[in-house]
């Protein structure tokens, strides 16, 4: 038997192929595909990679492979519209990114409070704008948010950060399209941007770290709950966290009323206690403490010092 190759550089592989098919306009039914040399050279894998991701789209029937002619794009509408394998590909992917930003940039949002330059958090301050404004608009937002994202990141003057977010948010962004998922997050992502926003404004490193984390673990609650999450995970992995709202899971409840504690202080405290009897109330208090502490609502962003 041939050497077994791992399943998801095939995977990947047969993606990025796809994707060449169907954003190169030189690639329709009845084109010829490059020969494997130099498709194995412009992906980077090894013959029998490429070999088998080749296999694979000719099996979901969009590729057919003539003996001693070559690789041929077939008919789209005789094709499947994107397969199950691929779909469960996608999901998988889509999560294995979010959890590489979960690692990376609720830290760089805090060393972006503490190293940004007045200036440096005044363009951050603007493309939060832009943002904002593409959602409201009804505007495909996606590139204004990477330039948001990014713009966090060029404020912590770390240039390895500089050059590894680019490459995550480029595979998310594909990821993002393929799936058509932007329109289930501009309304969290604008809700959430607006409260990094105003900790931003303090220069309150904590807030903005927990305000970035609780973003990203929302977002991936929201993709599992319209089943956009993968179909399982390995052995020993954790289980998908449950719907929580933006400060995550139900289960995370007692960590998260911890720091909102000792954060928010007395005031806190007290209005925790008159709503014991209303559970259901907790979640929505640290929103509202948090804004009238720092007093984020009445600030519009045109208005901010910095």
């Amino acid at each position: 038997m041939g050497p077994q190759i791992p399943q998801r550089l095939t995977d990947q592989t047969a993606e990025r192929l796809l994707h060449m098919i169907g954003s190169d306009p030189a690639y329709r039914p009845g084109a010829k595909l490059p020969n494997e040399p130099r498709l194995c050279e412009l992906f980077g894998v090894s013959r029998t990679t490429l070999r088998e991701a080749v296999r694979s789209l000719a099996a979901q029937g969009y590729v057919e492979v003539r003996r001693g002619s070559g690789t041929f794009v077939l008919d789209r509408a005789s094709a499947p519209d994107i397969g199950l394998q691929r779909l469960e590909s996608l999901r998988t992917r889509l999560r294995d990114l979010f959890e590489i930003r979960m690692m990376i940039e609720p830290q760089a949002a805090r060393l972006a409070c503490l190293r940004g330059t007045d200036e440096e958090l005044r363009e951050i301050a603007h493309r939060a704008q832009c943002v904002a404004r593409a959602i409201r608009e009804g505007e495909n937002f996606t590139q204004p948010e990477e330039a948001f994202h990014q713009a966090f990141v060029a404020a912590t003057h770390n240039p390895f950060m500089e050059q590894l977010l680019p490459i995550i948010h480029n595979a998310l962004h594909e990821t993002w399209a393929a799936l058509d998922v932007e329109a289930l997050l501009a309304q969290p992502t604008l809700q959430d941007n607006e409260l990094l926003m105003g900790f931003l404004q303090q220069r309150d490193e904590e807030g903005v770290r927990h305000t970035m984390a609780a973003h990203i673990r929302r977002t991936i609650n929201l993709l599992d709950q319209a089943g956009f999450g993968p179909p399982g995970r390995a052995s020993g992995a954790s289980a998908p966290p449950q719907s929580g709202g933006p400060w995550g899971r139900p289960g995370d409840r007692a960590q998260r009323l911890r720091i909102l504690n000792n954060r928010a202080g007395p005031q806190f405290r007290r209005c925790l206690r008159r709503s014991g009897q209303h559970r259901g109330r907790i979640q929505l208090y640290p929103h509202v403490l948090w804004r009238r502490r720092y007093q984020l609502w009445p600030v519009p962003m045109a208005r901010w010092p910095f």
